[in-house]
C-alpha cells in the first residue's frame, strides 16, 4: 500500500509496523476534534461528503472561507470516501456576535460548494436540527417532497423525531 501510495504522488508515507504504532496513530485520531479545543472551545463540526476526485477542488475552497470568515476550518476524518470533517473554529479573538454571523455565512457557502461539487452537506451524522436550516438552500425541491413522501409513509403520524429535518404539514 505504502509503495502505490509513494507511486500515486504522495510525499510521505508512514506504516505501522507493530500494534502499539497503531494504537498511537487511532488515539490521534480520537482525540483530534478534542485537540481542536485547545485553539477555542467554540466550533462547528460538520460532516461534508464529496466525491473523491473533487476534494482536490474543495481544499482550496476550504482556505479562502477560513480567510475570508476569520477562522481556522481544519479537516479531518474519512478522506478516502470523500467524506470530512470539516470544522469551523472560532478564533479566539473574535466576538461571538461576529461568530454567528460568520459561521452561518461561511455554513451557507461551504454547503453550495458541497453541492456543487456533486456532494452533499452531511455524509455520516444526518441533518438534524443543526443542518435543517440549510437544507432547502441545497437540496433540489424535488427530492426534498421524496423525502417527506418516504417519512409520511414509514411514520404518517409523525412521532419518529419530528421536526428534526424538515417539517411536514398536513
Amino acid at each position: 500500500v505504502g509503495e502505490l501510495c509513494v507511486q500515486s504522488g504522495a510525499m510521505e508515507v508512514f506504516v505501522a509496523e507493530d500494534s502499539n504504532t497503531k494504537e498511537r496513530i487511532w488515539n490521534v485520531r480520537r482525540n483530534i476534534a478534542e485537540a481542536f479545543k485547545v485553539f477555542s472551545p467554540i466550533q462547528s463540526l460538520e460532516d461534508i461528503v464529496v466525491p473523491t476526485s473533487r476534494i482536490p477542488e474543495l481544499i482550496p475552497e476550504l482556505e479562502r472561507l477560513s480567510t475570508e470568515y476569520g477562522m481556522q476550518i481544519p479537516c479531518y476524518g474519512h478522506a478516502g470516501d470523500g467524506n470530512l470533517h470539516a470544522t469551523l473554529v472560532k478564533d479566539p479573538e473574535m466576538d461571538m456576535e461576529t461568530w454567528k454571523t460568520n459561521e452561518d455565512a461561511c455554513l451557507r457557502e461551504l454547503y453550495r460548494i458541497t453541492t456543487e461539487l456533486g456532494g452533499k452537506i452531511s455524509g455520516e451524522h444526518g441533518i438534524g436540527l443543526k443542518r435543517k436550516g440549510y437544507l432547502k438552500d441545497v437540496i433540489d425541491p424535488v427530492e426534498m417532497e421524496l423525502m417527506k413522501a418516504i417519512k409520511k409513509a414509514w411514520d404518517p403520524k409523525n412521532i419518529l423525531n419530528p421536526g428534526k429535518i424538515f417539517d411536514i404539514e398536513d
